[in-house]
């Protein structure tokens, strides 16, 4: 399909891609730019030890277009930039995004000495060369020395956004965000959460803590009422468990499976009478 459209021996075609480090420091962009005369060039730019995805996807194009508009065979000749970012070029359409300004400018400037001027995307991951090359030298731009620069209000949000969720993440480590229990009410998420905790209003935990009680046995007499107790082996809920588990369930389905499993769990729970 590239080739159809932007043959190699007739036009010059710019591959840019960018990346950075967790998607907000250490950027770098790479250009990989093919000839008609079949040779090539490969650029590495730094763009900045705070510099979102985002910001070094914008300034790879506009290298691109400083780096053709020098170069006398650029000069009444077909050119194409190549980009898998499609939030650049839908930016470049809008009149409100300053971050795109000076690619806006690069491209203008590129397009009076070029006889015709293509912005393309491409889908990234695709195994098309030139992209994969420019995907490379982004990568190792990230990795050369790095420049502080101020940033813009938009830029300032991405990093600080970005600084808080990897706080939370290291807080909530045990957090996983496709856990069933997401899924269930709020009241039924707080009977699995005690449940899977050990803290809850069952005797064992009642009396090993806090001493309230006559003591951390179930009444059935047999054994500690903890989570375990109760969801597996009591004997006075055998008729319940065989009522909502036809079907023997591990304590690991009833706790972590899906959202079907918890909420029958969970309306195990009430309909014992039990207070978790």
């Amino acid at each position: 399909m590239l080739d159809k459209k932007y043959p190699s021996n007739y036009w010059i075609r710019a591959f840019t891609d960018g990346s950075a480090s967790e998607a907000v420091r250490d950027g770098g962009g790479g250009v990989y730019i093919e000839w008609p005369d079949n040779s090539s060039s490969k650029i590495s730019i730094p763009t900045g030890k705070y510099s979102t995805n985002y910001k070094a996807e914008a300034e790879a194009p506009q290298e691109a277009a400083k780096v053709l508009v020098k170069s006398e065979a650029t000069h009444h000749a077909k050119v194409v930039l190549l980009t898998d970012a499609r939030s650049v070029l839908d930016e470049l359409e809008s009149t409100k995004c300053p971050e795109v300004n000076a690619l806006a400018q690069a491209i203008t400037t590129l397009s009076l000495i070029a006889s015709k001027l293509d912005l393309q995307w491409i889908p990234g991951h695709v195994d098309i060369f030139g992209n994969d090359v420019a995907e490379k030298l982004a990568k190792e731009s990230g990795m050369m020395e790095q420049i502080q620069h101020k940033p813009s209000y938009n830029e300032a949000k991405t990093l600080m956004n970005s600084a808080l969720d990897c706080h939370w993440r290291q807080e909530h480590s045990q957090h996983n965000s496709k856990d069933a229990i997401h899924k269930r009410s709020r009241a039924e998420q707080i009977t699995i959460f005690r449940l899977r905790t050990g803290h809850n209003r069952l005797k064992h935990h009642l009396f090993s803590r806090f001493r309230i009680g006559d003591g951390p046995n179930c009444p059935c007499g047999a054994n500690h009422q903890d989570a375990k107790h109760v969801l597996q082996d009591c004997p006075l809920l055998d008729d319940a468990r065989l009522k909502y588990w036809p079907e023997p369930r591990e304590m690991n389905q009833k706790l972590y499976g899906s959202a079907l499993q918890l909420g029958i769990t969970a309306e195990f729970i009430y309909a014992s009478d039990l207070t978790t």
